[in-house]
């Protein structure tokens, strides 16, 4: 009787230890899918960076081109108005010019404005894909580097 209650309780270990082992497999299985997710939504996140950072470089040359232009009319206006000619205001081009340039002075704005706003966009992206890879147990340099 002693032997048949030993055989049980082995039995009832063994099983209990292929419990275990089933569940810390399917443990394994959901981290890895969790692991899997975790890298698309990361590869998502670097396409999304990648973006803004070509949207706000794109930005930049538009703004660096529209503040020459800025300051070539600028000039041009200030030499119009030490030599005043006989050109009527409405049609001086230097005017008009000016005109234009006063409303492109406001999309420019806009896009200064864009261009910060996607900034701080894509530092959150940053910091979001950095806590995403200690999460995982990267280093973010690497993360960041390879995703680049």
């Amino acid at each position: 009787a002693a032997l048949a209650a030993a055989a049980v309780a082995a039995h009832n270990e063994q099983a209990a230890a292929v419990r275990e082992a089933a569940a810390m497999s399917q443990a394994v299985a959901d981290a890895e899918k969790r692991v899997e997710m975790l890298q698309a939504r990361v590869d998502r996140l670097a396409v999304t960076a990648a973006g803004y950072e070509h949207a706000c470089r794109n930005s930049a040359t538009a703004l660096r081109r529209a503040e020459k232009e800025n300051a070539a009319l600028r000039l041009r206006l200030e030499k119009q108005k030490r030599s005043p000619g006989s050109l009527d205001l409405e049609e001086d081009p230097v005017v008009e010019r000016q005109i234009n340039l006063l409303m492109r002075d406001e999309l420019v704005d806009g896009l200064l404005r864009e261009r910060e706003s996607l900034l701080r966009q894509f530092g959150q992206m940053e910091a979001l894909l950095a806590a995403t890879e200690r999460r995982r147990g990267a280093p973010a340099s690497e993360a960041t580097s390879a995703h680049a």
